[in-house]
């Protein structure tokens, strides 16, 4: 039995909280889009392009990073595929507030595992990601 709050509960509730949680996870709107840059073969020049399209709604799904303790988030439906978010990231170009008023919280995203093995990086330079979140 594990205590949350005042209220003792068997592990297989808590699963089966967690699960109910992870099937009313809404889709959420985006309201800024990341970018991402591509290269212009004709003018041999790189571009930044939208990642997401604003005022559409993605699906959110939780992932996991490789030997770290830090949550990741896959955008389905990206522009440009696979489109990896933190939870600040999700809080800044999504409208959470859907969350709220369901008493959800972005780590409530239903899990993927995705097959992939992504290793989180210690300095920002080595990234190889070249998204503008800002």
């Amino acid at each position: 039995y594990y205590k949350v709050g005042k209220i003792m509960y068997s592990s297989r509730k808590l699963n089966k909280i967690a699960l109910t949680k992870q099937r009313t996870f809404p889709s959420l709107k985006c309201t800024k889009s990341p970018t991402h840059k591509i290269k212009d073969t004709e003018l041999n020049v790189e571009k930044d392009v939208p990642s997401l399209e604003v005022g559409k709604e993605y699906e959110i799904k939780r992932t996991e990073l490789k030997e770290s303790n830090h949550d990741l988030y896959l955008v389905v439906g990206s522009i440009d595929g696979l489109l990896f978010m933190n939870e600040e990231e999700i809080k800044s170009h999504f409208d959470v507030s859907v969350l709220n008023s369901l008493g959800l919280k972005v780590w409530d995203a239903p899990f993927f595992k995705t097959g992939m093995q992504i290793e989180e990086k210690e300095e920002k330079k080595d990234l190889k990601d070249v998204r503008n979140l800002g």
